[in-house]
């Protein structure tokens, strides 16, 4: 596993265009109001977004606003708030993490269809195939990276443990997990990028830090 060093004091300034070759600016049209955005989900011509209250879910389609989901409350397929939401585009399902739950609706019809009960906590999750997600959660005392079936809910594959204090927000990035692009980052005292490869198993590609100054 090869280290990389950042270090401030060596950091060269660049443009963007100078690493981000092919950039598309694409404007989302809506005739109707829009709030903030938390953040997207983006396959080809479609976009999945959470509004930042993390209550409602919009769906786009070539730019254009489609349909879009709030089902707050407390009864069958409602949730008080979204925790996690990922999307399959093979299926046309968004899955909504709710408590002890993971919630179906179809797309575009943002109709509630079923859920699947999920005995783990999970703290982040992303869409690893037809049939799997990609999830990282507490399992048995143990922060871990893991395969979890959509339909069942059972996890299927413990990819690795993770040695971490306390997981939050910052510490694992897995808003460009996708089943076309298996990669995930960690940070914490474990500074690594990670790939799940065809076999199912995770390979850290390197690690990396930030020199003793920091960035």
């Amino acid at each position: 596993v090869k280290v990389f060093v950042v270090d401030d004091e060596n950091a060269e300034e660049v443009a963007c265009e100078d690493v981000a070759t092919n950039v598309r600016v694409v404007p989302l049209v809506s005739e109707e109001p829009i709030g903030s955005i938390r953040n997207m989900i983006c396959y080809g011509n479609e976009i999945v977004a959470l509004d930042n209250n993390k209550k409602t879910v919009y769906y786009f389609e070539d730019g254009k606003l489609v349909s879009k989901m709030n089902h707050e409350g407390r009864g069958r397929g409602e949730y008080v708030e979204i925790r996690r939401y990922a999307y399959s585009p093979s299926r046309k399902v968004v899955y909504v993490l709710a408590d002890d739950k993971m919630l179906w609706y179809s797309v575009p019809q943002m109709r509630y269809c079923r859920n699947t009960a999920i005995s783990k906590k999970i703290n982040y999750f992303s869409i690893h195939g037809n049939d799997h997600f990609f999830a990282a959660l507490y399992s048995e005392g143990k922060f871990i990276t893991a395969l979890i079936d959509i339909e069942t809910g059972n996890i299927t594959k413990v990819l690795e443990e993770i040695t971490m204090n306390n997981a939050d927000e910052g510490d694992i990035s897995m808003s460009s997990y996708s089943p076309s692009n298996h990669y995930y980052s960690l940070s914490d005292y474990d500074n690594s990028v990670v790939e799940v490869t065809a076999k199912d198993d995770a390979r850290t590609l390197f690690k990396y830090n930030f020199g003793d100054k920091g960035i």
